[in-house]
């Protein structure tokens, strides 16, 4: 149990006073970091012992088929090629549907892009590949709209749907509720026309 303290685990651990400890206090930031660091390991282990497996199965069972057939069990073999036949054209179909659709929600994120910007996409073979520079350079080909100023609104100021902070301020001391203060205040305005 010695050896668990030495762990260098990502769980929390009570946090000391930096003046006490002299070192800089852990950030949420490095903890995901390092998170994100063994994920990374853990996950890259876990595909290698995957791929592993499979080659071992593939192995197990062609030497099954070779047995069964040195034994003359040729329908047990043409039963299990059928089956993994019937498992391969599942997955294609479901493998096309799937980039059909990715393909799709492409080609609508890319309409979705101004005008202007749609020759910065490049063309990509991968749907993969052109989702993952979508999501990289998604910021760089957002149209930036203008802050609404109301730039170009003319009038006359007195005829305003809405009362200014002063206005507001003196109905509420007289108590005069502020849509009855904005109608009386339109209906003044009408008057001196």
């Amino acid at each position: 149990m010695a050896e668990d303290s030495n762990d260098n685990s990502t769980e929390e651990k009570p946090q000391t006073d930096d003046a006490q400890s002299g070192a800089a206090p852990l950030k949420a930031e490095d903890q995901r970091v390092v998170s994100m660091e063994r994920f990374r390991e853990a996950n890259e282990r876990m595909k290698t012992a995957e791929a592993a497996l499979q080659e071992l199965s593939a192995a197990k069972t062609e030497r099954e088929q070779k047995e069964a057939l040195e034994r003359g069990e040729h329908e047990t073999v043409i039963t299990s090629l059928t089956q993994e036949r019937d498992t391969l054209k599942s997955d294609l179909e479901a493998a096309t549907s799937y980039k059909a659709a990715l393909q799709e929600s492409l080609e609508k994120r890319i309409a979705a892009i101004p005008e202007a910007m749609r020759s910065l996409v490049p063309k990509f073979d991968d749907p993969v590949e052109l989702s993952e520079w979508l999501d990289a350079n998604q910021h760089l080909l957002n149209a930036r709209t203008a802050p609404d100023t109301n730039a170009g609104e003319t009038g006359d100021s007195t005829k305003s749907n809405k009362l200014s902070k002063d206005e507001m301020r003196w109905a509420k001391a007289v108590g005069i509720e502020p849509t009855r203060f904005l109608e009386e205040k339109q209906a003044l305005s009408g008057e001196d026309e």
